[in-house]
């Protein structure tokens, strides 16, 4: 099994989108998902077939049906390939919480794609892919980043 961390803040959104944002519509939050981002989640979805977990801190304000529901708002195309969040361990960070999750289960390959990565030095860091929120979030080149670690089957 392939595994991607999810995080949402600064990787499904960054500085730009959300200061141009409008809360008008249907939406509600997911709105706040840039969606440029999402297909690129999707491109990583199908060219790897990689599973996601979520390990954004929204997992703390929104139930994993909610997250679901939020993504495929954004035209998230694999909601089925979202396998469950992260446990919330506050005093591990969040890559403790990412270790905590890998030591419960069965998988072949991960990568972790985060903006903040200052609580990842328990993590293999050639399988981290660094996102800047004040640049945008992800881009054409963490994508290809994340492919690469995951590789295509």
């Amino acid at each position: 099994m392939k595994v991607l961390f999810l995080d949402f803040d600064g990787v499904l959104n960054g500085s730009d989108y959300l200061t141009h944002l409008e809360y008008d519509g249907p939406l509600g939050v997911a709105v706040e998902l840039d969606p440029k981002a999402v297909v690129k989640l999707n491109t990583i979805v199908g060219s790897t077939g990689a599973d996601i977990v979520i390990s954004s801190t929204w997992r703390l304000l929104h139930p994993l049906d909610e997250l679901e529901q939020i993504l495929v708002a954004r035209k998230f195309v694999y909601p089925e390939k979202i396998l469950g969040v992260t446990p919330c361990h506050s005093d591990r960070g969040r890559g403790g919480e990412i270790q905590a999750w890998l030591h419960d289960h069965s998988w072949d390959e991960y990568a972790v794609v985060d903006d903040d990565v200052s609580d990842m030095g328990v993590l293999d860091q050639s399988r981290i892919v660094k996102t800047v929120f004040m640049d945008g979030g992800m881009k054409d080149e963490h994508m290809d980043r994340i492919i690469e670690i995951l590789g295509v089957p």
